[in-house]
Parts: C-alpha cells; sequence; structure tokens
C-alpha cells in the first residue's frame, strides 16, 4: 500500500442558530478531570462509495458532494451538543495550589479536515489483520494530545479522507468532556440521522452528565451517496 495523504482544506465549523449572547460555563467535575492526562478520544468510519445518483451534477467529484455535507450535518448536530464547539479553560485560585477546569460554550467552532488518500483503498484498511499505519494519518492534528492540552486546542476535530474507493470519517474528541459510551450519541447522529434531512432529532444535550440516553452504534445509512462496509 503505497500512501500520500495530502490535506486539501481545513475550516472551523459552528453550530448553527446559535444566539446565546451570554455563552455559558460548566464546570468539569472529579470525574472528568481524571482524564486530563490521557490523550483525545478518536473513532473512525470508513465508506464505500456507490455510483453517484443522477440528482447530482455527473462531473462534481463525490469527495467534495461528502464534504460539503458532512460540514452541514456537523454545523446541525453541533446545536444539540454545543460544548464540543466550545472551548476548554483551566482557572488558578487564590490558594496557589488549586486549578479548575469548565468549558465555555461560545461556538468557537470544530476543526473539520479535508484530505486524500493517494493510493489507498477501502480493503487496505479492512482486510489487514491489524490496524495499518496509515490510519493515524486519518486522524490529523489532533494525535499525541493530551486532554488539558484542550486549553490551547479545539476539542473537536472531524476529518474526511478520500480513498481510491471511498472515504474515511475520523472524529477526534476531549476525552475529559466526553467519554467513550456518549461518544456514539455524537457520532450517531452526525453520520446516520443527519443523513435524512427531513427527520427531526430531538437529544438531550450537556448537563448532567452532557449526554443521556441509550444509542445504538452508527448502523449504514439509507439515504445520499453513503454505503457503510462496517
Amino acid at each position: 500500500m503505497d500512501s500520500n495523504i495530502r490535506v486539501i482544506s481545513t475550516s472551523m465549523v459552528q453550530a448553527e442558530n446559535y444566539h446565546d449572547e451570554q455563552p455559558q460555563n460548566i464546570d468539569l467535575t472529579p470525574w472528568d478531570l481524571q482524564f486530563l492526562l490521557a490523550e483525545y478520544s478518536q473513532r473512525g468510519l470508513i465508506y464505500q462509495i456507490p455510483q453517484v445518483p443522477e440528482v447530482y451534477d455527473q462531473d462534481e467529484q463525490v469527495g467534495n458532494i461528502v464534504v460539503f455535507y458532512m460540514k452541514m450535518f456537523l454545523s446541525s448536530t453541533l446545536h444539540y451538543f454545543p460544548p464540543l464547539a466550545g472551548r476548554l479553560s483551566a482557572m488558578e485560585h487564590d490558594d496557589g495550589d488549586t486549578v479548575s477546569f469548565s468549558i465555555t460554550c461560545n461556538n468557537s467552532g470544530a476543526l473539520f479536515i479535508h484530505a486524500v488518500a493517494d493510493g489507498v483503498t477501502t480493503s487496505d484498511i479492512m482486510q489487514p489483520v491489524y490496524i495499518p499505519s496509515v490510519l493515524v494519518s486519518f486522524f490529523t492534528l489532533i494525535n499525541g494530545v493530551k486532554n488539558y492540552e484542550g486549553t490551547s486546542n479545539l476539542l473537536l476535530a472531524v476529518q474526511v479522507t478520500e480513498l481510491v474507493d471511498g472515504f474515511f470519517i475520523s472524529v477526534s474528541v476531549n476525552h475529559s468532556m466526553v467519554d467513550g459510551a456518549s461518544f456514539f450519541p455524537f457520532l450517531q447522529i452526525l453520520v446516520t440521522n443527519r443523513l435524512r434531512p427531513y427527520s427531526v432529532i430531538q437529544t438531550t444535550c450537556f448537563p448532567p452528565r452532557f449526554f443521556q440516553g441509550s444509542y445504538q452504534l452508527p448502523h449504514s445509512p439509507s439515504s445520499l451517496l453513503l454505503s457503510s462496509k462496517l
């Protein structure tokens, strides 16, 4: 597998319909603070691309279509998960020995990356017994970042990487504010439900414990261009 990862563009995506003139601050609990020394949580979904439906311009590159919609879906999803578009801050107290961390829900935005993996196919990712080394490049800019470094880094990064016959969607999020179980509600709304533009999704967002409820893993979307191979 001969690969060359090229970053096409980077941009900031904010939550749609944001009107909060006074950003809300959410203090991290002792449970959240224990993850400060850990690294960002990362998840990825891989898709094959079927034939482009006639409704789309046949001369338009499929990757550009996917990126356009994923940025729109991310903005819509952040409306329900506003802290993911916020920023982490640390405050030193007067005693000199205590520091508290909080999330400012100011809609500063999440990082969105569009990249291309030249020469990499979906089978190169799915068939190996061990995780292929090229996967590290699908999580650009957030690899190795500790959660406490979120004070100077974004809390959420989404990367869409075009493959020869598909694409890979990677999501990196600060583990101090989102644990493994609560990652999946965000992924489900971002990748599955938000591919159904006429469905109305109402979900409880943030405190207490930010995410609530029980969700299944993202399934193969039944609309648009996407055919999951997971």
